[in-house]
């Protein structure tokens, strides 16, 4: 340790950097993953750090390339060539693959090593940030499902219809949106309990994942209303089989209370015109006024509104 009253004690402390590096141990330590790569991608060296988290070594391979260990979605030479003329780049994010057959979350950073007459390479910097996309995974649910049942909440379904629009539009192929609602719900809430009701909820979110197809998007947007976009459609009259399907499946019985109850549901189908421009909100509340028609009309059917 220096002493500070010594004026001459830091001169006696300084040690030629070519007789002892700190670097080295500073670099062995981190628990960060650090490889230093050829311009081709070889590795020429990697620390510990690295060998834990692909749980393995790259040593028992011959030659073995940064590209080995990722997925092949990265477009590592382009990354390379863009590196040339700039000092770094990133951060980016990807999937490194373990030897366990498992995957990492990863944050990668590249820089471009200063270079002299022996050795002119990159280091690569990797930093495992599977916790924190977890966490932006259980965000991006809480904030796009219904906590209740899992299905895709209001702002989700938009999303997936605006999708769904684009591409059948590009395929030639019908869309149609179905509005469903479980005819005297209130009554079950009350005569059961609102725990009876929430578990009734959830198995009809079920049985209509269920009955669709996978194409297909299921959306509870609150209270006993769900909501079917139905895509990839050949023709009117599979918007019809698709309805009556989902209208008979929703009659068979449900366990609550570990006895059978039975619904019937009013459905509203709103088959969305090739050529529409309209606000998604206004295709889903044609959807809507379809099925307080079927309401009106005594419940347990089906609505269409071609208009």
């Amino acid at each position: 340790m220096l002493n500070s009253s010594d004026p001459d004690s830091s001169k006696q402390n300084i040690v030629p950097v070519d007789e002892y590096c700190p670097w080295q141990h500073i670099v062995e330590f981190s628990v960060e993953a650090l490889v230093v790569l050829n311009s081709d991608g070889t590795i020429k060296y990697f620390n510990p750090a690295f060998a834990n988290l692909i749980c393995s070594s790259p040593g028992q391979a011959q030659n073995p390339k940064i590209q080995d260990f990722f997925e092949q979605n990265i477009p590592w030479d382009t990354f390379f060539e863009e590196l040339l003329p700039l000092e770094t780049l990133g951060p980016f994010r990807s999937h490194i693959k373990r030897a366990n057959g498992s995957s990492a979350d990863v944050e990668i950073h590249l820089r471009r090593l200063p270079h002299d007459s022996e050795f002119q390479g990159i280091l690569c910097n990797i930093r495992d940030i599977s916790d924190i996309a977890m966490r932006e995974n259980q965000l991006f649910q809480q904030a796009m499902h219904d906590p209740l049942t899992g299905l895709p909440n209001r702002r989700l379904l938009t999303d997936r219809l605006k999708q769904t629009l684009a591409s059948s539009r590009r395929r030639e192929k019908f869309v149609a949106i179905l509005f469903l609602d479980v005819d005297c719900f209130k009554n079950i809430n009350d005569t059961i309990g609102h725990l009876a009701g929430d578990a009734l909820l959830i198995q009809i979110a079920e049985r209509l994942c269920l009955t669709v197809r996978e194409s297909d998007t299921v959306a509870r947007i609150g209270g006993d209303e769900f909501i079917i976009v139905a895509s990839d459609l050949d023709s009117p009259d599979c918007i019809q089989k698709l309805a009556n399907r989902l209208l008979d499946t929703l009659r068979l019985p449900f366990t609550l209370h570990e006895k059978k109850t039975h619904i019937t549901m009013s459905i509203g189908v709103y088959p969305i015109p090739d050529d529409t421009q309209a606000p998604f909100e206004h295709l889903i509340q044609k959807s809507d006024t379809a099925m307080y028609r079927a309401k009106r009309n005594g419940g347990n059917q089906i609505i269409y509104l071609n208009t």
